[in-house]
């Protein structure tokens, strides 16, 4: 049962085989991920968003 284990689970007949670590730290890595993309993404909306709003507070 444990030669065709991949990793994260196997399957032999009725039984399968899981990895809960490697399962929680996909996981955990796919959520940090997520999270890191999430910041970089609001801070340079922020970042243009004041840029724009200060050329615009110039113009008046």
């Amino acid at each position: 049962m444990l030669r065709t284990f991949n990793g994260f689970y196997t399957k032999t007949g009725i039984f399968v085989l899981h990895s809960q670590t490697r399962i929680l730290l996909a996981l955990t890595f796919t959520l940090i991920v997520i999270l890191v993309t999430s910041a970089i993404l609001l801070r340079k909306y922020l970042r243009r968003r004041n840029r724009v709003s200060r050329s615009m507070s110039r113009e008046h």
